[in-house]
């Protein structure tokens, strides 16, 4: 995932991908960008059909840019409807995929607990990122973790879990992705738990979540 909190870093990303599309393209790069330096760098054998080129971004400057000059762009996991909303006002009319932690089971509980610890270690993680500060807990988020002794493991609530990840029964979860695809991502990456049950997962989702969708959505899993 690409941050801004440097104020170079969009500029890089726009560069960067500047350079990417000529070499794709066969031609030769020799310039110098934020970022790099190229001196005659050409690919012995650029692609016939040319990729696409996405951009991460989780933050406002890198997610304009992604807008404004890659082929789409991912969010990374915690991406609730709230931040996807806001982000999908930034992106404009691109391809946005947003990555889920996922969990289906019958019991919301055992659900939920599956995902919880990988919860909270992204939260820690984007503390400070568009992810946490767009969210409707922001600021009980920032607090508990400010409040944290030094190797203390953040303690997620439910409505934690719920706004930040998709765990639950069959119904509870189709319902997650929907509000994710209706807030404005295009598709959706599930990184599935436990993993020790990631067939199971895979069995579940294919046959109790996504044929609860009004219409086809698009699913990666990780």
């Amino acid at each position: 995932m690409q941050r801004d909190g440097v104020d170079a870093r969009p500029l890089a990303d726009r560069e960067t991908i500047a350079v990417l599309r000529d070499l794709l393209a066969g031609k030769t790069v020799d310039r110098r960008t934020a970022a790099h330096e190229f001196h005659g760098i050409t690919l012995d054998l650029p692609p016939a059909d040319v990729p696409e080129i996405w951009l991460g971004a989780v933050n406002e400057r890198a997610l304009r840019a992604g807008g404004e000059v890659a082929d789409g762009v991912l969010l990374s996991v915690l991406a609730g409807p709230s931040y996807l909303r806001w982000a999908r006002e930034l992106t404009g009319s691109v391809p946005v995929t947003a990555y889920v932690l996922a969990a289906v089971d019958d019991d919301p509980a055992v659900a939920r607990e599956a995902v919880r610890a990988a919860v909270g270690f992204f939260l820690v993680a984007e503390s400070r990122s568009a992810l946490v500060s767009r969210s409707q807990y922001a600021d009980e988020v920032l607090a508990a973790i400010d409040a944290l002794a030094p190797g203390e493991s953040l303690v997620v609530p439910d409505r934690w879990v719920d706004e930040f990840a998709a765990a639950g029964t069959p119904d509870q979860v189709a319902d997650r992705l929907r509000a994710l695809l209706d807030a404005g991502a295009d598709s959706l990456g599930l990184w599935l738990f436990p993993p020790d049950r990631l067939s199971e997962q895979i069995q579940r989702v294919a046959a109790e979540v996504l044929p609860r969708q009004e219409s086809p959505v698009g699913c990666d899993i990780l």
